[in-house]
């Protein structure tokens, strides 16, 4: 049990920092976009400092990570505000983010608000 509490903090501590590292990434995207933008199923797989490790067409055995992203215009401000999550989880995940997806326990999620660089 003491094993698998660690294994999940450890999860959860490096999840936040690479959910951190790409979001961001996308806050200063979308600050410099004249509106608030729609990108669905951003994803890439990255080792445990966050480097990508896809090659040839394939997945790598160097995987520790799966990191994706969804930036979605904010209903009630859709020309200025754009809702941006980051979701990352241990290992491979071939299905894509989505809100029906039950959430594991061990996965880092980072959700935050940004306005873009328009009038």
């Amino acid at each position: 049990t003491a094993t698998g509490i660690v294994t999940t903090a450890r999860h959860l501590t490096t999840g936040s920092i690479l959910a951190s590292q790409k979001l961001e990434e996308l806050r200063t995207v979308v600050a410099g976009l004249p509106s608030a933008p729609t990108i669905d199923g951003g994803i890439e797989y990255v080792d445990r400092v966050g480097a990508a490790v896809q090659s040839g067409g394939g997945i790598s055995a160097n995987v520790a990570y799966t990191r994706q992203w969804r930036v979605r215009p904010l209903a009630s401000d859709p020309d200025h505000l754009a809702l941006i999550r980051v979701v990352v989880t241990p290992g491979t995940m071939a299905s894509r983010l989505s809100d029906s997806r039950p959430r594991r326990i061990d996965e880092g999620v980072l959700v935050t608000l940004q306005a873009s660089n328009g009038p």
